[in-house]
Parts: C-alpha cells; sequence; structure tokens
C-alpha cells in the first residue's frame, strides 16, 4: 500500500502593513524672519538707546540723592545694570568732549551730577553768600508783620513783638525786603515801613493785595 507523500503546510501570509502617516507641514517661514540673525540667549530687550540715555540723563538732574538703579527701572523697565552703566558712560564721554562744568559719577550704588573740582572754590562761595541771604525766624516774623500791617511805623511793630525790632528792620532793609515808605502825620512823625519789589517778585505775587488772608493761614 502506497504511503501518502506529506507536505508541509506553507506559513501565512503577514498582514498587509497600514500606509505610514505623512509626516507634518511645517507653515513656511518669511524671508525676514530666516534672514533676521537669533537673539542670544539673555540679550536685553529692544529699547530705543537715543531716547533711554536722555530719559536716564533727565532723572539724574531731577533728583538731589544718587539716582538708583531700581528707581530708573521704575521708569524704564527695560534698564538692566548694564544698561544703565553704559548710558551713563556715554552722557560722561559727551560732557567730556563738550567741556561741561559738571560730571557724571557712581556714588553708593546711584549715579549723580556733580560739578567739577575746578570749580569747587566759585561754587563753595555762591553757597556760602546763599546761606547768609537766609532769615531767621525773627526776620521772618518781622517781614510777616510789615507785609500785612504796612505802612507801620517802629513803635506798632515793636508792640506787635513785644520785643526791639531795629536791627532786624535794618537788616531786611538790606536784604532789599523793607524799605521806608513815608513818616507818618503824627507828633514826631515816625517812620513808617513797607515791603518792596523785590519781596513781591520772591513771593510771585502782583501786589501786597494778593498775600493770603490771615484766615487762610490758619487753615
Amino acid at each position: 500500500m502506497a504511503k501518502k507523500k506529506l507536505t508541509p503546510s506553507e506559513p501565512a501570509a503577514p498582514p498587509a502593513a497600514e500606509p505610514a502617516p505623512p509626516p507634518p507641514t511645517e507653515s513656511p517661514m518669511s524671508v525676514e524672519a530666516l534672514a533676521a540673525p537669533a537673539e542670544p540667549e539673555g540679550a536685553d530687550p529692544p529699547m530705543d538707546e537715543s531716547s533711554a540715555i536722555r530719559t536716564f540723563e533727565a532723572l539724574v538732574f531731577a533728583t538731589n540723592d544718587p539716582l538708583a538703579p531700581t528707581a530708573v527701572r521704575k521708569i524704564l523697565p527695560g534698564a538692566t545694570p548694564a544698561r544703565i552703566r553704559r548710558w551713563a558712560e556715554s552722557l560722561q564721554r559727551e560732557y567730556d568732549e563738550r567741556g561741561r562744568a559738571f560730571q557724571l559719577r557712581e556714588i553708593a550704588g546711584g549715579w549723580q551730577i556733580l560739578t567739577r573740582p575746578e570749580h569747587a572754590e566759585a561754587v563753595g562761595k555762591m553757597l556760602k553768600v546763599r546761606s547768609e541771604g537766609k532769615l531767621s525766624t525773627a526776620a521772618l516774623e518781622t517781614l510777616a508783620i510789615v507785609a500785612y500791617r504796612q505802612p507801620i511805623n517802629r513803635a506798632d511793630l515793636e508792640s506787635i513783638r513785644g520785643v526791639g525790632s531795629g536791627p532786624l528792620l535794618r537788616a531786611l532793609m538790606e536784604k532789599g525786603l523793607v524799605k521806608v515808605t513815608g513818616k507818618e502825620e503824627t507828633l514826631g512823625r515816625p517812620v513808617l515801613y513797607g515791603t518792596t519789589d523785590r519781596f513781591l517778585e520772591l513771593l510771585g505775587l502782583a501786589s501786597v493785595k494778593d498775600l493770603p488772608k490771615p484766615e487762610e493761614l490758619k487753615g
């Protein structure tokens, strides 16, 4: 009896693979974007340097104390320490080139505009004169009485103050704030005093009628 020839079973064909999805398409970049250089990491934010320097200069001029970087950043948010130093150096070069009488210096962590050392003597004399020109409390009191009661004679003035006022009147006259306006038509014809145009100029008044009312001063 003939034996049946066995044939090995053929392996099943693997299932057909699904087609791969197409790669995502990127939006095309503009020519300007491709041409623009990449901004380095940590770079300062964009800012109009010329305008910022002038603003920084104005801020330094406007303060009597050294201008701290924190104060600058409140006005110019993009003002980094490196930028502020660059602005200060730029201004100082400008002052040097133009021969300005002042200079920009870093003091106590801030920036301040100072007069140059070669002008110290002249500035010192001016400050001394200004200091000597200040009025004492007694002189201010005397001046106020003359201003509000003018024309007033010395006796009435001293009666209001309760003390002698001769030296104060002379000092006020030397400073150009008080003057003799005439003589009173009474026994002895005492001298009358009043304020000067210089007094009005210093207070920014057109006339003594523009002086604040006493009741306004009390408020």
